[in-house]
């Protein structure tokens, strides 16, 4: 008894000073907020955005910690399968498995880049600089910006390694002289491996439903089919010098587009839409269907039987050229079709005085919710 007694009022003193039920949970809630307000400081406010941005980052941060001479997450972040130095002293590369992990990594990027880009940068120039105050015409305008951004800069990138290869400007007997063009030079590769990972990273945009659907949502689906297919195969079969040349001709007509479509969503914006929607136009015809037809498939024709047939390996000649002929072809009709639906609208255009030139592809999208910003401008 005397040995429970000496016991008992140092248990009840030590309860004394421990917190209670309340006072523990109201730790918990703080520790939980406090974490919640780190992690939300670097969240995008978006969840597949916040994946993307994390996993590349994480990948980036471990390919800087680690030693550069055996870091397994250099192909990730760099092109791979180094083969030598040509003639003017700079480094080649072949091709190789390694190559998938460089595309996977810049898919992650380009969807949390895109992201950024469209919240964060072209939002606020769409509603304080263009004037657009209802939400799905301002999704539409960020989506345009993005692509009138990217376009921008792969023509600029595809015309810069085109300068720097004999088919230099459309060369196209260049295309198949000294064929097989095995190994690429660290510009080139990297240009056409980031073309790819775009690609792919568009069609899961479409895939996943995360643009507005448009009426040509099939033929949409078959040119983001048929660009991959065309990528893959021209680079594993070594026809990147024709794949770069059609590049071209689609991205530098797309600049155009969708700068046309800017200015066209903007009230501020909208009367400088029809000049640069005629240059679109010209740009077009020239490029899409002049340079393609008369450059490339012409010369897919008329030229390309003088690669002589051990030059292809294991494949085989004729089949190979059968197999891009027809993919050129069925980019060649969407395009035509597409040029067919942009005749419509200047038709409209014209007829109206210039009061209609929306894309016809895209319902009437002038209704719908005022943005939050202004909504809250207007409290």
């Amino acid at each position: 008894m005397t040995e429970f007694k000496s016991i008992g009022p140092k248990l009840r003193s030590r309860n004394e000073n421990e917190p209670t039920r309340d006072e523990i949970s109201s730790i918990l809630k703080k520790k939980k907020a406090k974490k919640a307000n780190v992690f939300s400081s670097f969240s995008t406010g978006n969840s597949l955005t916040d994946v993307t941005l994390w996993i590349s980052a994480s990948i980036a941060i471990l390919y800087f910690l680690l030693p550069s001479s055996l870091n397994p997450f250099e192909p990730f972040l760099f092109i791979s399968h180094k083969h030598g130095i040509d003639e003017k002293g700079e480094d080649i590369y072949g091709k190789g498995w390694k190559d998938l992990l460089f595309v996977g990594y810049y898919i992650l990027v380009f969807t949390w880049v895109r992201d950024v880009v469209m919240r964060v940068f072209l939002r606020k120039f769409g509603i304080y600089v263009s004037g657009i105050i209802y939400e799905n015409k301002l999704k539409r305008f960020e989506e345009q910006g993005y692509s009138f951004l990217y376009y921008l800069t792969s023509s600029a990138f595809g015309l810069y390694c085109m300068s720097r290869l004999p088919t230099w400007y459309f060369n196209s007997m260049e295309f198949w002289i000294t064929y097989p063009h095995e190994y690429l030079d660290t510009t080139f590769k990297s240009y056409y491996l980031l073309q790819l990972a775009f690609w792919v990273q568009q069609a899961i945009v479409l895939a996943l439903g995360l643009e507005a659907a448009r009426k040509d949502f099939l033929e949409l689906i078959i040119h983001h089919i048929v660009t991959i297919l065309l990528i893959v195969s021209s680079y594993m079969t070594n026809w990147t010098r024709i794949g770069n040349a059609v590049f071209l001709t689609m991205d530098i007509s797309d600049i155009f587009l969708a700068l046309s479509k800017l200015l066209n969503y903007g009230p501020r914006t909208k009367k400088l839409s029809e000049p640069v929607f005629a240059f679109f136009i010209f740009v077009w015809i020239y490029t899409r269907h002049y340079l393609f037809n008369a450059k490339i498939l012409y010369s897919l024709y008329s030229d390309f039987f003088i690669i002589e047939p051990h030059k292809f390996g294991s494949m085989d000649r004729l089949t190979t050229w059968y197999f891009f002929g027809v993919l050129l072809i069925m980019l060649q009709i969407l395009c035509i079709f597409w040029f067919f639906l942009i005749l419509r609208i200047l038709f409209n255009l014209v007829k109206t005085g210039g009061k209609k030139s929306s894309d016809e592809r895209e319902d009437d999208e002038d209704q719908g919710d005022v943005v939050e910003e202004m909504r809250d401008k207007n409290k």
